[in-house]
């Protein structure tokens, strides 16, 4: 899980979230991302109520190295819970990483996230 600090609204203006994109590689087609999930702050962790859902895949994304020599991304455009205000917490980046072996890998080479103001 990755902790993202964005000031809610820039210049008191709302800022959404709008686009989502991971760049990253596997060791073979065994290693895959296969959960990823954002999640904006609503309230303090103390309720089962504390995040909003922007975004949450559970599709295995595979990207072997050999063959993608370049690595891969994903991308997401983001409709829902997206809005960030003078209200809103951080957002969690959550990815669930699957291994074939103890020795096999994953690279995250980066996380791009789009703002918009209206």
């Amino acid at each position: 899980m990755l902790p993202i600090t964005i000031p809610g609204p820039l210049y008191g203006q709302d800022v959404t979230v709008s686009h989502l994109t991971i760049y990253w590689v596997g060791d073979t087609t065994f290693e895959a991302i296969t959960a990823v999930l954002l999640r904006r702050q609503i309230d303090v962790c103390s309720s089962s109520a504390c995040y909003a859902t922007i975004l949450h895949d559970t599709a295995d994304h595979e990207c072997e190295d050999v063959v993608h020599t370049t690595g891969c991304s994903l991308d997401y455009d983001l409709t829902s819970n997206n809005k960030l205000t003078a209200d809103s917490g951080i957002l969690y980046l959550t990815l669930e990483l699957a291994f074939g072996s103890s020795t096999s890998w994953i690279e995250i080479g980066g996380v791009r996230l789009t703002l918009e103001h209206d």
